[in-house]
């Protein structure tokens, strides 16, 4: 059982994709010699970012889908707090520091936790959902992509 609120760092989240119907910009995931891969923009919005916790949807993927044909990624808590980023203003200057943690933030959702970010600007966003999407496995891929093996 989950605690509602304290997301462990063994603990697996998984983030919904959205399917890409080719009407929407940007995508959030592209295809390419047989593989699917995830673009930044997976982890939108910029302050929190809404996941659902792998022990509170059966460990199954397709519990936390938020739309059928979506696809489903996972990341492991303690490498999403592993996640730092600078700011610099000069070659040296340290302006700001960015701590990324994921906790548990009970709604009607599927186990709901969010990615927080503080302190946050836009530069070091980038930066971190460049870190989310590396970490990324994908569980489920989305409706035209099915067809395809996931990674080991």
């Amino acid at each position: 059982m989950c605690d509602p609120l304290v997301v462990g760092d063994d603990e697996i989240v998984f983030r919904s994709v959205e399917f890409d119907d080719g009407k929407k910009k940007p995508t959030k995931y592209y295809a390419e010699g047989g593989q699917v891969f995830l673009k930044e923009d997976t982890f939108y919005p910029k302050d929190e970012i809404s996941v659902n916790r792998s022990c509170c949807c059966d460990n199954d993927p397709i519990n936390a889908l938020q739309r059928p044909r979506d696809g489903v990624v996972a990341l492991l808590a303690k490498e999403i707090r592993k996640i730092t980023a600078m700011e610099q203003l000069k070659q040296f200057e340290v302006l700001a520091e960015c701590k990324v943690d994921v906790v548990g933030q009970p709604n009607d959702q599927c186990g709901h936790a969010v990615i927080i970010m503080s302190p946050s600007s836009n530069r070091i966003l980038k930066k971190i959902q460049i870190g989310l999407v590396l970490l990324s496995t994908w569980r489920l891929y989305p409706e035209g992509h099915r067809h395809l093996s996931l990674p080991n």
